[in-house]
């Protein structure tokens, strides 16, 4: 009995609640302050965890995948400097990956002399703790699964951000100078993200979903191995040989005995790695024969488990199975379980991005959370298309966020020409109105899609795409007056067009759009790809020089470069220009911060300016004419653009 109930304590020990032994206040060398778990360990435990777990690391791969997408909507933000050698883009990837590890990171500000925060980087939330006064103890390094950290506390205070933004420049400095002074470098201050959860104390430390699936994990690591053998061993004969006692006294000529001989023929029938054979010697003679093992059922129970164990890791971390292969059309059962997975993966999503903007616009304060918004990948992209075919239009729809045909006044009508489409062709019209919608396509070149390839009038055409044409104010009046619209002529193969075909044309536009496609590439691959005529192909791209050569004027270099402008602009409000830059450099801030067009000529000075320039910009104090100019020039995030912007225009080939 006594041994049954150590037994059930030593597994109690090993689930999550043991583990965690709640999240309690302790006091250390560094005074009062929460444990993170009864060793004091648990992220470590759960990196360890999701690092030995094949099929963890695949949900953490996809789940960084799929929250950070295509990248920042607000291009300019991306090359935006946030430490030496780090840009935010780099900032925001690993926060991304220590989010989805461990449902938390830290922001660590560093300061410059005029107390502003100049440098930020990402600090795992394994080597910090929280004291019971708000700040932190911070220790590198420290922290592992052994619990070194509750027994390796130094004095490495470090103050909480929210108080350090209530403090004055001088206060600041007097901080950094003390860092140094007593561990010689300056630690700054930490922001401290995550997700909270229900539970005692659990408002303190992050505590994912999938520390609760810890057994899943180590089970997962240990079929990964389990199946390693299994499969190495199953094309060997794998049998037991039962024989009569042998001799091993008697030697023949070669100097063998009976059990060397036996052994040497074993040797000779079976594979040279050492096959699994096992050697009985009885003095039944009865017993005597070769009775082979079977290792199918071992498999099959084993693919069974290695399915079973995959999914609910899978679960953990609110990731479709069918996103890491594990699912396949024929074994997906009920569509609609499908489609609930898909709606809360893209919940968790959500959840996660919305975490990032606010902790990116709290640690930015120049930018709002719109500057750090990322483009979300298409699911669609990214399920077999095997899985998609099983499913109805009406789930598809719901899976993947994709809105529902406009309604047109005249339903009599347009239910006669969405009957002549057939599911193909209204795919297709569905896809031309998502990318005017996600703004890949202008609505103009939407409406001419629907009017050279549907068939649709012009007033149909926009009134489909959301928006109306007041050029052609009047027309379905004029339309009625005739006695009906006039028949049109229809591209029978564009009209039956799939919601997958229309993914792919989507493609080649954005391509086009950024330049990694010629115009003659653009039209050359929808011609030949997709049955487009040239004019349909040129429509659909919007190509038009007339247009292109009016437009002399640009304002899309997005809120990274509004931002280093503005923040100029405050410094030079509040401390004045001084030496500091020309009229001109003066007016570029006001116009940048402001949003203004600028011209071709502009963005050249620009380019020029802010190559030269570089090397006298460090990213600190604004005090420096260098650093206060440079951000009047629109910064790193400028040079970034007008570059850019110059390659697009085919100004310059670097």
């Amino acid at each position: 009995m006594k041994e049954r109930l150590n037994i059930a304590n030593a597994v109690k020990a090993l689930l999550p609640k043991g583990l965690l032994a709640s999240i309690r206040e302790f006091t250390g060398q560094s005074g009062m302050y929460y444990r993170y778990g009864r060793e004091d360990n648990v992220p470590n435990l759960i990196v360890e965890a999701v690092n030995d777990s094949p099929t963890a690391r695949l949900c953490v791969s996809r789940l960084n995948q799929f929250v950070f997408g295509k990248g920042l909507k607000d291009t300019s933000m991306a090359e935006v400097p946030v430490a030496p050698n780090a840009t935010m883009e780099e900032l925001i990837r690993l926060a991304i990956e220590y989010l989805n590890y461990t449902d938390g990171f830290v922001i660590q500000h560093k300061y410059n002399n005029a107390g502003e925060s100049a440098r930020k980087y990402i600090i795992p939330i394994q080597y910090v703790r929280k004291r019971v006064s708000g700040d932190f103890i911070y220790r590198p390094g420290y922290g592992d699964e052994l619990g070194t950290f509750m027994y390796s506390f130094t004095n490495m205070i470090v103050p909480n951000y929210d108080t350090v933004r209530l403090m004055s420049p001088a206060e600041i400095r007097e901080m950094v100078q003390s860092q140094v002074k007593k561990h010689g470098e300056q630690l700054g201050s930490f922001q401290y993200v995550y997700i909270p959860r229900v539970g005692q104390l659990y408002d303190k430390y992050p505590m994912p979903t999938h520390f609760s699936g810890l057994p899943l994990l180590n089970a997962d690591a240990g079929l990964a191995l389990a199946e390693n053998n299994l499969v190495s061993n199953t094309f060997k004969p794998q049998v037991v040989i039962k024989t009569s006692v042998l001799d091993r006294s008697q030697p023949d000529e070669r100097g063998l005995t009976e059990y060397d001989r036996m052994v040497e023929e074993i040797n000779r029938l079976v594979s040279p790695d050492g096959s699994p054979v096992m050697l009985l010697e009885s003095n039944n003679p009865d017993l005597v024969g070769v009775i082979p093992l079977d290792t199918k059922s071992r498999m099959d129970e084993t693919e069974k488990a290695t399915d079973r164990i995959k999914k609910g890791v899978a679960m953990l971390w609110g990731v479709p199975p069918v996103l890491i292969g594990i699912d396949t059309a024929g074994k997906l059962g009920d569509n609609q379980e499908m489609v609930n997975k898909f709606k809360l993966f893209n919940l968790t999503l959500e959840e996660r991005r919305k975490i990032l903007y606010q902790a990116f616009s709290y640690a930015f304060p120049n930018f709002t959370q719109e500057a750090f918004e990322l483009e979300p990948l298409s699911l669609f992209d990214y399920v077999p298309d095997k899985v998609i075919d099983r499913m109805t239009d009406e789930q598809v729809r719901e899976a993947f966020d994709i809105p529902e045909p406009k309604v047109i006044d005249d339903i009599e009508k347009s239910t006669s020409r969405f009957a002549e489409f057939g599911v193909g062709g209204v795919q297709g019209i569905l896809g031309v109105q998502q990318s005017v919608s996600d703004g890949i396509i202008k609505i103009s070149a939407g409406a001419e899609v629907l009017k050279v390839i549907y068939g649709f009038d012009e007033a149909q055409a926009y009134k489909m795409l959301g928006g109306s044409n007041d050029i052609q104010q009047g027309i379905e009046a004029n339309d009625a007056e005739q006695g009906g619209e006039e028949e049109r002529k229809v591209n029978e193969h564009l009209k039956t067009l799939t919601g997958k075909q229309q993914q792919q044309i989507d493609r080649i536009v954005r391509k086009f759009n950024k330049g990694q496609l010629s115009e003659v590439q653009a039209v050359m691959q929808l011609t030949s790809g997709f049955g487009f005529t040239e004019d349909e192909a040129r429509a659909y791209l919007e190509i038009d020089e007339a247009l292109a050569l009016a437009q002399n004027t640009y304002s899309d270099y997005g809120s990274g470069v509004k931002g280093n402008a503005k923040r100029a602009l405050e410094y030079a409000e509040k401390n004045g220009w001084g030496s500091c830059g020309t009229p001109v450099g003066k007016e570029r801030a006001n116009q940048l911060a402001k949003g203004e067009a600028i011209s071709l000529e502009t963005i050249k000075r620009m380019y020029s300016y802010l190559s030269r320039a570089a090397e006298d910009y460090d990213g600190g104090s604004l005090e420096k004419c260098g650093n206060l100019m440079y951000l009047a020039w629109g910064g790193k995030a400028g040079l970034s653009w007008s570059r850019n912007k110059l390659r697009e225009l085919g100004e310059i080939d670097e």
